[in-house]
């Protein structure tokens, strides 16, 4: 059925006003009620005021119209609903963005090729892990440490476990537990990213490694 032209959309619009202030959900209520609806001045077609047959025939008609097809002009969606909505939707799509950009750049890592992290950092980059005595600081300082593992690190499979990303504004931050796999053995680290938007997408602007459980703690 084609849209209604605009005579029946004014009357399915009156339809459910009525409907909702008079509570029109069951059809003996119709009948006793109906007078009331002209009475505070709901505009109904003249044909059927006084006139309970004709009240009926004008509703069934309304009602069997393609009311569907009007929902949205009907019930318009409320605006702050929309948003949070969009702002679910937009999250949940950074979120599997991050995590896998994160997944690939820690997949070459595993086979000895950090570039990976290089390519996804920011100029400014600041980086922190449990080998270092002070904060590196940009991408030139970043790139030339990395060398040094340039080849070095080698294992078989690795999980990233509870990833969260918490979004603001355009950063989002990327935390997580991360084991890796060597033949028998197995390493525990805990990552914090920071991520930026920019015009390039996301970039990596800090990062912080740390052990899960630090060797010099009693116990671990």
């Amino acid at each position: 059925m084609g849209r209604p032209n605009e005579e029946t959309r004014k009357h399915l619009k009156t339809a459910k006003v009525m409907i909702e202030k008079m509570g029109y959900y069951r059809r003996d209520k119709e009948v006793e009620n109906w007078k009331n609806f002209w009475r505070q001045g709901t505009e109904i077609p003249a044909s059927i005021h006084g006139n309970s047959a004709g009240w009926h025939d004008w509703y069934n008609k309304l009602v069997s119209t393609d009311f569907h097809e009007l929902r949205q002009d009907l019930n318009p969606p409320n605006p702050v609903e929309q948003n949070k909505e969009n702002d679910m939707s937009n999250e949940q799509e950074i979120t599997e963005t991050l995590i896998a950009m994160e997944s690939a750049a820690l997949r070459r890592w595993g086979n000895g090729d950090p570039s990976g992290f290089l390519k996804i950092c920011a100029p400014d980059v600041v980086y922190f892990d449990p080998y270092l005595d002070k904060r590196i600081d940009g991408m030139e300082a970043l790139t030339q440490y990395y060398k040094s593992f340039w080849g070095q690190v080698r294992f078989d499979r690795f999980e990233l476990l509870d990833p969260c990303v918490q979004v603001g504004g355009e950063l989002a931050v990327l935390t997580f537990n991360y084991v890796s796999y060597t033949d028998d053995k197995k390493s525990l680290w805990n990552c914090t990213e920071v991520y930026r938007q920019s015009e390039s997408g996301w970039q990596i602007i800090q990062t912080h490694w740390s052990y899960t459980h630090h060797p010099g703690i009693v116990g671990n």
